[in-house]
């Protein structure tokens, strides 16, 4: 089974209670979408993800960055209603309040309709610095998502060793980077982040796997910057 590249939408409502992604982005065909959320230095209520189509959205997990107190979420939606064949109608709406998000939203075809999800990772946290490396051994072949916050004022983060990096500053200066990786067999993966001025950083991972049988590849489903 093949495995093709995969798009990617990366907003920011700039609000601190959030907002909804202000052009749509055609999910046909798509059977999961993972979101990655960053968050403001302790907010008085935490981020959400809903979607225009009513999916049901999972948290995996909210990691705090102890030297900023900035977050990072990661949420995932299994088998969701999509938009129809050429339609740009599917939109992310994240809410809160004192969130000032930056959104990292990925989609794919091509995972287990039955139970895509098979393990999370808390990547850890890096000492303070301008640049860190996470390592990560999946427990089974499949498809990596990776992402994670900084300092704030920290400037724009690079990254390597993820395919469709994805890296942003939301409006209180608070940077999220992310990407994915696909293994067919398991194997090592390390993953390089640094920015311009003294931080830490966060990050967490997850791993989806493919049909058991039969099937094909992740496959590429929405496209677009947009801010």
């Amino acid at each position: 089974m093949g495995f093709s590249p995969v798009q990617s939408v990366l907003y920011n409502p700039a609000s601190s209670t959030g907002g909804t992604m202000p052009s749509g982005v055609n999910t046909y065909g798509s059977m999961l979408h993972v979101a990655a959320v960053t968050e403001y230095v302790n907010p008085p209520t935490e981020a959400t993800v809903t979607d225009v189509f009513s999916n049901k959205w999972r948290m995996l997990g909210r990691r705090k960055d102890n030297a900023s107190g900035c977050s990072i979420s990661l949420w995932y939606c299994e088998n969701p209603t999509n938009s129809a064949l050429g339609a740009s109608t599917h939109t992310l709406t994240v809410s809160g309040s004192g969130i000032y998000p930056t959104v990292a939203f990925y989609s794919f075809s091509g995972t287990d309709p039955a139970a895509p999800l098979c393990e999370t990772e808390l990547l850890g946290q890096s000492a303070s610095g301008t640049s860190a490396t996470f390592s990560y051994t999946p427990g089974i072949g499949g498809l990596i998502i990776a992402a994670g916050v900084l300092g704030v004022s920290s400037g724009l983060p690079v990254v390597t060793g993820l395919l469709s990096p994805l890296s942003a500053l939301d409006v209180t200066n608070v940077p999220i980077w992310a990407g994915y990786q696909i293994q067919s067999s398991p194997s090592a993966l390390s993953i390089g982040v640094s920015w311009p001025s003294a931080s830490t950083t966060t990050g967490m991972a997850a791993l989806f796997r493919l049909p058991v049988s039969g099937g094909g590849g992740f496959g590429p489903i929405g496209e677009g910057l947009v801010y």
